[in-house]
């Protein structure tokens, strides 16, 4: 075979091997943020799936602050996903992290609250995705309706 052959060949290998199972995600109970405590109100919510290869489950919600409509968060409610080596939690308006926003390294599961900058427009920002930065890898996504 010609070396560019070979090259091509472990390229591939090496995509398809990169985001393997690491070190397992801490289970959480995160307390509501002050922000949302004097009520909220829900503005989208999706389901999260696996992209194929890996396994993510769970609810994604918009809740927007009563008090302070500036005051975004996702809530990520009974979630769970397969591990990698540097997984992060975006916005973004399709499941290439097309005009992502990253909102936080991922290193929790179960239910947790991550605030939205306020710059995300989330009208076109409708996909969170579950995404191994390291090797532009999609574990997961949940689209927001």
């Amino acid at each position: 075979m010609q070396p560019r052959i070979w090259f091509f060949l472990l390229l591939v290998s090496l995509g398809l091997l990169a985001c393997t199972k690491d070190t397992e995600l801490a289970p959480t109970q995160s307390l509501l943020p002050p922000e949302l405590q004097a009520g909220s109100q829900q503005l989208a919510t999706g389901s999260f799936r696996g992209s194929g290869r890996y396994q993510v489950m769970g609810t994604a919600k918009v809740l927007v602050a009563t008090q302070d409509p500036t005051k975004r968060f996702l809530a990520m409610e009974n979630f769970s996903s397969d591990t990698g080596p540097d997984l992060r939690v975006y916005l973004a308006e399709d499941a290439n992290a097309t005009n992502f926003i990253e909102l936080a390294v991922l290193e929790k599961s179960g239910t947790f609250y991550l605030p939205i900058p306020p710059q995300t427009d989330l009208k076109k920002q409708k996909a969170v995705l579950i995404w191994c930065k390291r090797f532009s890898v999609l574990f997961g996504i949940s689209q927001l309706q």
